[in-house]
């Protein structure tokens, strides 16, 4: 599987420090640490140190900070044969001031390159497409010549460029604030009902599958016509958006489907280390393969998801009706399958029916679910059927009582 990642690099100068400096302070440090970022360049070190066969296209400039780049690059066993220098400028550099006692880091950039790609022809058709919001070019050049390639977009803000994207690409995995400028519902976020119309509003206008972090990394996806949650339990991300992103891309690029490439990178997450460059930070392809172990002991069905990536759709929401939050439980027969699963349902219900779907089991798992889907059903049904992808037995109570029904 040949792998093109378009980016442009920023190299990191990384100062740590006890505190955030006030006015006249004076701190003394021996060193920076150096790194890079942008989320496609993450991905590229991420997947070549997977053993992807990766490469990497973005521009630097006539400085000794893109050789550098270029040997991190090729250290972790990625292509640069396609990384261009703009004998001109300068390359993008970020000063970074990280204060230790709040895990925070301040940013000071110098983005002073502002010259893209001029070359957006390869030797090779590339089965997958990686990009960011650093280089519109040459994103849009590959879209054109590469329309059979599998793509993923990651961005974090939203621009005009970015519908084209959102249109194109088969994935986004973005944040809330993305999505939202995408879909312009920027009120009310805080509420179930309202993110659900925002997700719906974005597939009524776009046909890119979408992948959205929410606060404290929470996922919000769709599967069958149904908007899900799975819910964060790891305190140990701070700082880690383009490794997290990077990992994900890496399930769906090798077939599983969302909600598992979700659930494996959130196990994987669990073992990333907790260094101030971010780069050391991306776990070893050990915990991948143990991790992959591991989910298949639960779920010994075929985790991969087969054909081809189809477009998700969601029904129209319907914005009168009132959504509130209780928490109920019981234990769910499963009328329709005898395969077991590891986790729990959340789904989000209009006050006088339950939705007929599938929904899949996930620990710490909601379903967003629209109140139009539900009365699309005219009788209760009180069983949740489980995902053929899992194998242990759900108890949960799915009640017929207007809220976010959490295990």
């Amino acid at each position: 599987m040949k792998t093109l990642v378009i980016s442009k690099p920023i190299y990191d100068y990384i100062m740590p420090l006890v505190d955030f400096p006030q006015d006249g302070d004076n701190f003394f440090i021996e060193k920076t640490i150096n790194s890079l970022s942008s989320f496609g360049t993450i991905a590229a070190l991420t997947l070549g140190k997977y053993g992807v066969d990766t490469t990497y296209t973005g521009m630097v400039g006539n400085d000794d900070v893109g050789p550098k780049i270029k040997e991190i690059l090729e250290n972790y066993q990625v292509d640069t044969k396609y990384l261009e220098v703009n004998f001109e400028e300068k390359t993008c550099v970020s000063y970074k001031i990280y204060n230790k006692k709040s895990n925070k880091f301040t940013n000071i950039n110098s983005f002073t390159l502002k010259s893209n790609l001029t070359k957006y022809k390869y030797e090779f058709v590339p089965d997958v497409v990686i990009m960011d919001d650093r280089d519109y070019n040459a994103n849009n050049a590959a879209l054109n010549n590469y329309p059979n390639s599998l793509t993923i977009f990651i961005g974090d803000k939203f621009t005009k460029e970015s519908q084209v994207y959102c249109k194109r690409c088969k994935y986004i995995i973005c944040s809330l604030s993305f999505a939202s400028e995408a879909t312009g519902i920027v009120n009310g976020l805080n509420k179930p009902k309202n993110i659900v119309a925002m997700y719906q509003k974005f597939i009524d206008l776009y046909s890119a599958n979408l992948i959205i972090k929410l606060d404290n990394f929470d996922m919000l996806y769709c599967v069958n016509d149904e908007v899900r949650l799975i819910k964060n339990v790891n305190n140990n991300l701070a700082n880690k958006e383009s490794i997290y992103y990077s990992i994900l891309s890496y399930f769906l690029i090798n077939n599983y489907s969302v909600e598992n490439a979700i659930k494996l990178t959130n196990k994987v997450m669990l073992s990333s280390p907790n260094e101030i460059d971010i780069i050391n930070n991306i776990p070893d392809y050990t915990v991948i393969t143990s991790s992959l172990e591991e989910f298949k002991k639960t779920s010994p069905q075929v985790i991969k998801s087969s054909g081809e990536v189809k477009e998700q759709t969601v029904t129209p929401i319907n914005n009168d009706v009132n959504v509130e939050q209780n928490v109920q439980t019981q234990q769910v027969q499963n009328q329709a399958q005898t395969q077991q699963n590891t986790s729990q349902v959340q789904p989000v219900q209009n006050q006088a029916q339950m939705q007929q779907t599938n929904p899949v089991q996930t620990q710490n798992n909601q379903n967003l679910t629209s109140p139009t889907q539900q009365t699309k059903n005219n009788e209760t049904q009180n069983t949740v059927n489980q995902n053929p992808q899992q194998n242990m037995q759900v108890n949960q109570n799915v009640q017929n009582n207007n809220g976010v029904k959490n295990a």
